[in-house]
């Protein structure tokens, strides 16, 4: 469970997020697919703050994106393409 009583679970095959209360109770589904703002390829892993703030990693763009508290998240900002670094 994550703060304000959210679950969030990541759909890769979808590439998008569902969000659940911590009831099991459907709220809705965000993001699509693509790479912009608010859009995955691969989202593998979430996190979340204690200020409800989500944290998504997207495998395939290799980069963490910061979503505002549910059941409205909004993309506030994103940390882009880790596999630059590797390929050094």
């Amino acid at each position: 469970m994550v703060p304000l009583g959210y679950v969030h679970v990541a759909d890769t095959f979808n590439a998008r997020i569902q969000t659940f209360t911590d009831a099991g109770v459907f709220v809705k589904t965000w993001g699509t697919l693509g790479s912009g703002d608010g859009q995955f390829m691969m989202p593998a892993a979430l996190a979340a703050d204690g200020g409800g703030n989500v944290y998504v990693v997207d495998r395939t763009l290799a980069r963490v994106q910061k979503f505002g508290p549910a059941p409205v998240p909004v993309a506030k900002t994103s940390w882009g393409n880790l596999k630059a670094r590797y390929r050094e």
